[in-house]
């Protein structure tokens, strides 16, 4: 194979563009974060003064650190620089051709040898953030596979780096505007943010050992060494960008010599924005519980996959399969919720969006029955079922601020362990568990679609619904919560009823709606009582109660 010079002058053209252009990225971060924080802040030139002061200083090296603490920041940039050529950015032709798998575990190559760099230095910290790497690694990957192989069936890229990005599908706006492509654009999203130890998952511009991921590893590097970490670090999250910028707004329709360019930068500028913005709305949080929302991405990324194989005049318009994966969303976020508000909140977004559905269907159907099929759901889910939560959320919670505020403070930690789980934060020690057994049970749902043959997408996120509701009345304990999971299974049953099509007699919608505010009622009632009677809403001390008497 023969290289043109034009080819090897495009390959250099897009080192010195990304390699040139990322602090200026980290620059544009730092200052919408202090323009947050209503400071004025560094200029957004400030990286590039930060590399040359790292380069014009010497190096200091640990006495146990061995050959691959010298050499890991010299490969790692070097990874960075072969994924770099590998995007047709400045022309259709490029130095290397290389598929989406190729571009992704380059990366996954400089963690590598970036987390052996920080256990070569023989420092606690080190081996304390490789470890961490590590542990956030064992998750990115496989959502990043499952987004693989979202893109391999999909119609607009495939694996191939140049077809991504030299897309000629003249469908391409109505393509990217499907909910696969938005659950895919949201998995890429969180993704980005693990790989470059932003938050919610790592705080770059702390030192705390207790929050440290990248910056522990980088910590005994200094002078050049630490220059290049930090370069190459940077310039992978331009890549990033390029790369959704690439996915999700292909570039062929802009080909005109510089355009694509600065369509690149512009949507990267863009990103680091939104980045920048959630920072400084959202904390960090707690590094054992980092690994659910990954879990969340691999699921999101999961969902996409799967739902791309059901074509799109299966029955279900388009507006109605993203209502119905917003459901299937909000139960699985329920799990991570401690907010009991916060719980009650998505499961007002769950059924709200099954309303809409209900509209939907009433709209194009126009008969009575279904129009009294979405007033009742109206009346139950929205009016209702809210109401009588809330009652037993004020009432759990004036009665243990009562009692907190009377109880002596030599009984305070038993009162605590006692009602650990009534007020307000009612979550476990972790949801990981839970939340994988819902991706589990979403990719059962949809093999037990296939099996029976359904094309209606509707049918395959009821049945995931139906099954996490299951979920949540089997790993919660506290009786509010398995209330919570009924309701969220009777949102998935409706919905059910609108995946397999049925006639169902004006008698029996009027029985269901009765059955449905007399069963919420009774519960509410029962909640309320043994409250009253026990002092605790969990079903474990309850049966211990029980065994006692």
């Amino acid at each position: 194979m023969v290289v043109s010079l034009n080819t090897i002058l495009v390959a250099i053209g897009q080192l010195l563009f990304f390699f040139g252009l990322s602090p200026l990225l980290v620059g544009i971060i730092r200052k919408v974060k202090a323009r947050f924080q209503a400071r004025q802040g560094a200029s957004i030139f400030q990286p590039y003064f930060d590399l040359i002061k790292f380069l014009m200083k010497g190096s200091v090296k640990s006495n146990v650190a061995s050959w691959i603490f010298d050499l890991s920041p010299i490969l790692n940039f070097a990874c960075v620089a072969v994924a770099a050529i590998l995007l047709p950015i400045f022309s259709g032709e490029t130095l290397l051709p290389s598929n989406l798998i190729v571009f992704i575990y380059l990366f996954a190559i400089g963690r590598f040898l970036m987390t052996l760099s920080g256990l070569d230095a023989g420092s606690a910290f080190g081996g304390l953030g490789s470890s961490r790497e590590m542990l956030l690694a064992g998750i990115i990957e496989p959502a990043m596979i499952i987004l693989c192989l979202f893109l391999a069936v999909s119609p607009i890229s495939g694996l191939d780096v140049h077809a991504i990005f030299l897309t000629t599908t003249s469908n391409w706006p109505l393509s990217l505007l499907s909910p696969q492509s938005g659950l895919a654009a949201l998995a890429l999203f969180i993704i980005i943010l693990a790989e470059m130890k932003r938050i919610p998952f790592d705080n770059p511009a702390t030192h705390l050992e207790l929050t440290m991921v990248h910056e522990a590893m980088i910590l005994e590097n200094s002078g050049p060494n630490l220059a290049l970490m930090e370069w190459s670090n940077w310039t992978k999250m331009f890549l990033f960008f390029a790369l959704f910028t690439g996915l999700f707004l292909p570039l062929s329709s802009y080909w005109s010599s510089y355009t694509s360019v600065a369509l690149v930068l512009l949507s990267s500028m863009v990103l680091s924005i939104l980045v920048a913005s959630i920072e400084s709305m959202v904390v960090k949080v707690r590094l054992f519980r980092v690994p659910e929302l990954l879990t969340f991405a691999l699921i999101c990324a999961l969902l996409a996959f799967l739902s791309s194989k059901y074509p799109s005049s299966g029955g279900s318009k388009s507006i109605e399969i993203l209502l119905s994966i917003v459901m299937l969303l909000s139960s699985v976020v329920f799990l991570l919720s401690a907010n009991l508000m916060r719980r009650l909140k998505l499961f007002f977004i769950g059924s709200l969006s099954l309303c809409l559905i209900l509209s939907l269907v009433a709209l194009s159907e126009g008969s009575f029955d279904t129009y009294f099929r979405l007033g009742s759901a109206v009346l139950l889910k929205l009016v209702v079922a809210p109401i009588l939560l809330l009652m037993i959320f004020k009432s759990i919670s004036e009665k243990s601020k009562s009692a907190q505020f009377n109880v002596s403070k030599k009984i305070s930690h038993s009162f605590s362990k006692t009602f650990h789980l009534d007020p307000i934060s009612l979550a476990p020690a972790s949801s990981f568990g839970p939340m994988v057994l819902a991706g589990l049970l979403i990719l059962l749902s949809f093999v037990i679609s296939n099996i029976f043959g359904l094309s209606n997408i509707l049918f395959p996120i009821s049945l995931s619904i139906i099954f996490i509701g299951l979920l949540i009345l089997t790993v919660k304990t506290h009786l509010l919560l398995q209330l919570f999971g009924l309701l969220i299974l009777e949102n998935g049953i409706v919905l059910l009823s609108l995946a397999v099509p049925s006639e169902i007699p004006f008698v029996g919608e009027a029985t269901a709606l009765m059955d449905g505010v007399i069963l919420v009622s009774v519960a509410v009632a029962l909640i309320l009582k043994t409250k009253e009677t026990s002092g605790t809403l969990d079903s474990r001390e309850l049966s211990e109660l029980s065994e006692k008497r």
